[in-house]
């Protein structure tokens, strides 16, 4: 209305001829993106199931909204004229014309200097490729790093030193395993409560390393 300086039912009527299409691809890909995901099998597919068949029926419902909806509000409701606007109002409409005239210039250039932008697009799958590379793929990441926790709990009357005692039987016994490198004993600490006490004891058996 303000550029052209249609009435309202043309300018939505206008207005949709240009965004229809990417409204159409936007509510494509994401619902691609999505629906894949409810067919996942296993734990991870019944955790996401729901979760991407919400994103999915919501998309589509949205994507109807803006084609059918929306334009027919904004041509019952906007006006040809509007008053003067002061205040945050005009410093916020100041602030965002800026916003899309960078945007825009940006785009301008992008689209100017064609072999910069497949660069940097080439670049960011490079650094996608580097990432999946170093970053764990599975969904939950393996927390086991092969060690093996031991307690011992003796009478409550025990002593400390009759508890190094029957620690270091312990350790001997683990350390005979061939699988175990070393055995690290923590005499006097409980691993059930976490509290200091003369009658507990903790073993930490370190794995050979292949």
């Amino acid at each position: 209305m303000t550029q052209f300086g249609l009435p309202p039912k043309e300018a939505a009527k206008k207005a949709m001829e240009e965004v229809t299409g990417p409204v159409i691809a936007i509510v494509l890909v994401l619902c691609a993106v999505f629906v894949p995901v409810a067919f996942l099998s296993g734990m991870t597919g019944q955790l996401y199931k729901q979760f991407a068949v919400t994103i999915a029926i919501s998309v589509v419902i949205s994507g109807l909204v803006a084609l059918t909806l929306s334009p027919a509000l904004a041509a019952i409701l906007l006006k040809p004229q509007h008053g003067e606007k002061h205040g945050f109002f005009r410093w916020f409409e100041g602030r965002f014309r800026a916003l899309t005239d960078g945007y825009k210039s940006g785009v301008e250039r992008l689209i100017a200097h064609r072999i910069v932008a497949l660069v940097l697009v080439g670049v960011m799958l490079l650094g996608i490729v580097a990432l999946f590379k170093h970053i764990p793929t599975s969904f939950v990441p393996s927390e086991d790093q092969g060690y093996v926790l031991g307690a011992s709990f003796l009478p409550d009357a025990a002593s400390l030193d009759r508890t190094q005692a029957v620690d270091v039987a312990a350790g001997k016994i683990f350390a005979k395993h061939p699988a175990v490198q070393d055995v690290v004993e923590v005499d006097g600490y409980s691993l059930i409560d976490g509290q200091t006490k003369a009658n507990s004891g903790l073993f930490f058996c370190v794995p050979e390393r292949l």
